[in-house]
């Protein structure tokens, strides 16, 4: 999703942090799952949320300073909200409380 999102000049500088925030959110999502205990892997999950957040975060900034584009920038939000869903939805099926 945030792979070569764009070449302007100072984007290069920041895609390696996009691109870190996208990674982690598998990651975390991978390490939850492979823990034992079901606390455990709601941890990841929250944890995998967070993630999320500093990604759109990071996108929405670099729409404000013209990094991104408005077209791709709108193009994101729907796939960021959701991917947001899912690591909510599993955390609630799995007896997390409502946040």
């Amino acid at each position: 999703m945030v792979y070569g999102l764009g070449a302007r000049s100072g984007w290069r500088q920041r895609e390696g942090k996009h691109q870190r925030a996208a990674v982690s959110v598998a990651a975390n999502l991978a390490k939850g799952a492979g823990r034992w205990g079901i606390e455990e892997y709601r941890h990841f999950l929250s944890i995998t949320r967070g993630s999320l957040a500093e990604l759109r975060t990071l996108l929405k900034l670099s729409r404000r300073f013209g990094y991104l584009d408005v077209d791709r920038f709108g193009a994101l939000i729907p796939d960021m909200d959701s991917v947001d869903k899912m690591p909510f939805v599993l955390h609630r099926n799995l007896g997390g409380r409502r946040e």
